[in-house]
This record gives structure tokens, C-alpha cells and sequence, in this order.
């Protein structure tokens, strides 16, 4: 009578185990449901306020004229991203749960400043808007998200922007592996490896002579730790004055070094 009794005592707190894991579970997988949703909803909403940005002219491109003004997102697949058969909002690309990785405006004849609300859209990893008339400077708030997605950044053909290259885009941009930035009006420091390849390959191995107060200041320092000298090593950049300069000057290029 007594090992029932342990029997049934040990089922029933199996029992309980077993319905509060299912319980735990369940709870997870609506919390992420919803944060799913939460992020679909946040792209929705930053996609409107991108168009609202942009000038263009609807009889002259329809580029976006598929992109509607509605932020509500009721389930998924979001009407914005291309899935089962559906072409989704031009230009957009998005990944398996529906986070927007790629954004391609090129040639759509938009113009004013690049809209500050790419900024949230986390997930983008490649981004074109070449060859339209976008304006102004760019906001260094727009790659303020550290460990940014962005791997690709074309910008080119855009003659009326200018000012510098935003610090953050370098500080912040990890993963970026391909910078076009021909024919606009910035200027700034951009490392060697985000440049053009064949501009890397005209250039490779060709690297300034060492002034002889940099050797007499090298032996000085003789002395230094291990990780002050590989510090004191660092590979030059380029500094690029201009798209146009690095276009049609490169055997005027200035050469940074970091001794």
C-alpha cells in the first residue's frame, strides 16, 4: 500500500514537472513570437518614414510605388518582403524570418538628404542608392548602431553630396567590406581594404619612403614593449580628398602613416 502510494506521489510531481515545462515553453516561444512581430512591425514603420523622407517623382519612376503607408503588421510573411510568389516591396531582399537585409534604390530618381531611417533597420547588411540625386551630408547618425550589419555601402553617383565621411561609418562598420563613394562630393579617411580593387591593385606595393627623422625617432624608441611596437607598425591609409582626386589622381594619392 505504501510503494502506491510513493507510485502515485512520484507520478503526480511528474506530472507537474512535466505541464510547468510545457507551460515554460509555450510562454517562451509566444515572448518570441512577439518580439518577431514587434521587429516586423518596427521595419514597417521605419520603410514609411524612409519614403516619406525621399523626394522623387512618381510619373518618372515607380521604383516605389509599390511601397504602401501601411505599418501594420498583422502576421508573417510582412506584405514588404518577397515570399511565396509574392514580389514584395521593390528593392527589398529579407532573410528567413523576415528581417530586411538588402535595400536597393539604385537609378529611381530620388533626391534630398539619405534618410536618417535606415538607421533602424538593424539587419541591413547591403544598401545601394547609386545614381540618384540625393543631397547634403551624410548624418553621422546613421551608423551609430555599433557591430552594424553592413557589408556593402554604395553611394556613388550621387554629385550632390558632400562633407566628410562620417567617423562612425568606419568605427561602427565592422563587417563593411565594399565602400563606393565615386562621384559625390565627400571626402575623408577611408582604410586601404574598403577601397576599389582595382584601385588596390594599382597602388599595391607601392608605399611612401621613410622620411630619416621617422628612423632616428624609430631607434629611440628602441626600447618599447611588444605591444607598443605593434601598435607603431599599423598599415598606412589613404587619404582621400576627394572621389574625383582618387579617381584621376592616384599617382598623387597621400599616404598617412602611423609610426
Amino acid at each position: 500500500m505504501l510503494n502506491l502510494r510513493c507510485t502515485l506521489h512520484l507520478l503526480s510531481v511528474l506530472i507537474i514537472i512535466i505541464n510547468s515545462a510545457v507551460a515554460a515553453e509555450t510562454s517562451s516561444s509566444s515572448d518570441s513570437d512577439n518580439d518577431d512581430m514587434a521587429v516586423l512591425q518596427a521595419q514597417a514603420q521605419a520603410l514609411v518614414a524612409i519614403k516619406d523622407a525621399i523626394t522623387y517623382d512618381p510619373f518618372s519612376s515607380d521604383c516605389l510605388s509599390s511601397w504602401t503607408n501601411s505599418t501594420t503588421v498583422v502576421k508573417a510573411p510582412p506584405s514588404y518582403c518577397p515570399s511565396n510568389g509574392t514580389a514584395g516591396w521593390y528593392g527589398l531582399h529579407c532573410d528567413d524570418r523576415y528581417h530586411i537585409t538588402s535595400l536597393n534604390l539604385s537609378t529611381c530618381g530620388l533626391s534630398g538628404s539619405i534618410p536618417l531611417s535606415l538607421a533602424l533597420l538593424p539587419s541591413l547588411s547591403i544598401l545601394d542608392l547609386s545614381n540618384n540625386n540625393f543631397s547634403g551630408p551624410l548624418s553621422s547618425s546613421l551608423f551609430n548602431r555599433p557591430n552594424s550589419s553592413l557589408t556593402y555601402l554604395d553611394l556613388s553617383e550621387n554629385s550632390l553630396l558632400s562633407g566628410p565621411i562620417p567617423r562612425s561609418l568606419i568605427l561602427n562598420s565592422p563587417n563593411l567590406q565594399t565602400l563606393r563613394l565615386m562621384d559625390t562630393g565627400l571626402s575623408g579617411v577611408v582604410p586601404p581594404e574598403l577601397l576599389p580593387h582595382d584601385v588596390r591593385v594599382k597602388l599595391h606595393g607601392k608605399t611612401p619612403d621613410r622620411p630619416k627623422h621617422r628612423v632616428a625617432k624609430k631607434e629611440e624608441d628602441s626600447k618599447a614593449t611588444s605591444s607598443q611596437a605593434e601598435d607603431v607598425h599599423m598599415v598606412s591609409v589613404f587619404h582621400i580628398i576627394t572621389p574625383c582626386f582618387l579617381r584621376d589622381n592616384l599617382n598623387k594619392m597621400l599616404f598617412i602613416l602611423r609610426y
